[in-house]
């Protein structure tokens, strides 16, 4: 899981890279979104939005491989994207 602490197999990293991974760009936007409301992970939209920002932040740093690193870059990119298109169509959130 992108929040367990990294293992030392190189199996296991791999799985735990791809967790992260999932948690980035599109399907990561898409992901948190559907969950909001259930599941803990944002209560309303506004919550989901700093989620999601919070995650293009930090998750990537959590990575362990160089492959899953260079794929997290263009996924933040995504999700920056799509952030701001946000902020831009919501008054900076507030229609949100």
């Amino acid at each position: 899981m992108y929040y367990a602490e990294v293992p030392a197999e190189p199996v296991a990293q791999v799985l735990h890279d791809a967790d992260t991974l999932n948690f980035l760009g599109a399907i990561g936007v898409t992901r948190i979104i559907s969950l909001t409301t259930r599941e803990g992970l944002a209560k309303d939209l506004p919550a989901a939005v700093a989620t999601l920002e919070n995650f293009s932040r930090q998750l990537p740093a959590s990575l362990v491989t160089a492959t899953a690193k260079a794929m997290a870059a263009d996924r933040v990119q995504e999700m920056e994207s799509f952030l701001a298109a946000l902020r831009q169509q919501s008054v900076d959130g507030r229609a949100l």
